[in-house]
């Protein structure tokens, strides 16, 4: 994808003024790149950290010992060895199938490693709810916020992984200081001391776009994410396109979708007609129905597992990362989204939605009335434990 943006430092943004929620937490001065599958972002992904001078700074949910993750290991251990300074949190829940002898490689060979919230009850920190789900690259003046996982189901088919759909942003300017900041609050989660020499905190400006780097994590930012999502679907005038894998949104979300429709708002979805988590599809499946009878368009994705979470309105607003549409993602894991704002980089959105509409099936208000009612029955059962899903 093109990378998009002028140095600019106006402080007027008429997207930044309709559709954020608080502008005082986005930057001027950026430019972004969106990375619309694997083939393109873990490419991207394993360039910057071969290219970093300075620090690599790795955040990740799932970590594989497979072929995938040993390109990365290898990548992150190289930089090392070259006088990098790499540091990595990985969560233990999300990598619990790597062995402990691929992160003890890493940490011999100089790396810095964190694991996020061990599941054993000795050890400092541990926790047995309340991920690290973000993904998050910093290396040196550029960084990735996605929902890729380092493992070979989102690998691409040209590394023979799977290539589940996802999506990511690279970007550079001033916001990435606060994708850096949100890197060391996950290093410090994990009882871990700040580094010495901590990596510069400023980063020039190189482009026009105004981006938030906007995450949740505990009681004092657990909806920030959420509400953002909420307050730009009111204010939509012409559309939302939203992609989501865990597709069970909150009351806020739900009801913001239907009054959309209700005022002229065409609102499309994308989910997953394969899941690595099919219950989440199951419980999904009893608020369709709503959603059908009002006007929301659903889809399914159908080439593969959909993992993307991303959403376009209006072609101002877009937001791409680690958040899902479900309750542990909106209330309890640590998640990470980068927002950006004007019509530059939301036609790219708009325009990877409607790529992706081609390789999906609508689903119509007859089929889910035709759905058995033992299927629904089911179904909403697995809606009414949506807080454990």
């Amino acid at each position: 994808m093109e990378n998009i943006g002028s140095p600019d430092n106006s402080r007027e943004h008429p997207a930044l003024a309709a559709y954020c929620i608080d502008p005082r937490r986005a930057s001027p001065g950026n430019s972004a790149r969106l990375l619309r599958d694997g083939e393109d972002a873990f490419l991207s992904l394993l360039k910057a950290i071969n290219e970093a001078e300075k620090s690599v700074l790795l955040c990740v949910y799932s970590l594989a010992d497979d072929a995938t993750g040993m390109r990365f290991q290898s990548a992150l251990r190289a930089a090392a060895a070259r006088g990098v300074e790499v540091y990595l949190v990985y969560d233990a829940v999300g990598s619990i199938e790597s062995a402990r002898d691929f992160f003890e490689e890493m940490e011999h060979a100089g790396v810095h490693v964190a694991q996020y919230h061990p599941l054993v009850p000795w050890k400092p920190y541990w926790n047995w709810f309340g991920r690290n789900h973000r993904k998050l690259l910093v290396a040196d003046d550029r960084a990735f916020i996605c929902g890729f996982n380092m493992t070979g189901d989102y690998a691409p088919k040209s590394w023979g992984g799977r290539q589940w759909r996802d999506t990511g942003v690279e970007f550079s300017g001033p916001e990435v200081a606060q994708a850096r900041e949100m890197f060391w609050e996950s290093w410090r989660r994990c009882g871990m001391g700040m580094p010495s020499q901590k990596p510069a905190a400023q980063t020039a400006a190189c482009g026009s776009l105004w981006l938030s780097v906007v995450s949740s994590a505990g009681l004092g930012r657990r909806n920030r994410i959420r509400r953002g999502y909420s307050y730009a679907i009111a204010k939509s005038q012409k559309y939302i396109f939203i992609e989501n894998a865990y597709f069970l949104p909150g009351s806020f979300i739900y009801n913001g979708l239907i009054a959309a429709v209700a005022r002229g708002v065409r609102v499309a979805i994308i989910i997953p007609s394969q899941s690595d988590h099919p219950y989440v599809r199951w419980a999904s499946w009893a608020i369709l129905g709503r959603l059908l009878k009002s006007g929301v368009e659903i889809y399914e994705w159908l080439p593969s597992v959909l993992h993307a979470k991303t959403a376009v309105i209006d072609g101002e607003w877009s937001t791409v990362g680690s958040q899902n549409l479900d309750h542990l993602s909106l209330h309890y894991n640590m998640e990470l989204n980068v927002n950006v704002y004007g019509a530059e980089f939301g036609e790219q959105m708009r325009t990877m939605f409607e790529e992706d509409l081609k390789h999906c099936r609508r689903i119509t208000l007859d089929e889910w009335n035709a759905t058995p009612w033992l299927f629904k029955a089911a179904s909403r059962v697995l809606f009414l434990f949506r807080n454990m899903l």
